[in-house]
């Protein structure tokens, strides 16, 4: 038994908001450009696709050689992060490299 309830009360008040505010045609648009970037189609789990960080490293990899020297592949949390942290550093030294891309 599940001692806490989701189904009511503020959690699902929050997760009705959340829901209600995604954007999926945003989603669209954003992972039909990571598939051409990197040449990697995204599965239907957007976040799940992102979740190891791999795809975004390749991405500004694509876009700016060598930003990011090492891609973690290890399904462990902290490796994953450190992926995303990377592809975050990669972004906020070269300000607006994604934006700047097009395909």
């Amino acid at each position: 038994m599940n001692s806490r309830g989701g189904g009511y009360g503020m959690d699902a008040e929050l997760a009705r908001k959340a829901e209600l505010k995604y954007d999926t045609a945003a989603e669209h648009e954003a992972s039909s450009w990571l598939a051409a970037v990197t040449g990697i189609s995204l599965s239907s789990d957007f976040a799940g696709s992102l979740k190891d960080g791999q795809i975004l490293c390749m991405a500004i990899n694509k876009i700016k050689p060598g930003t990011i020297r090492k891609i973690e592949t290890s399904k462990m949390p902290f490796k994953q992060m450190e992926n995303i942290s990377n592809f975050l550093k990669g972004e906020r030294t070269q300000p607006n490299l994604l934006a700047r891309s097009s395909c």
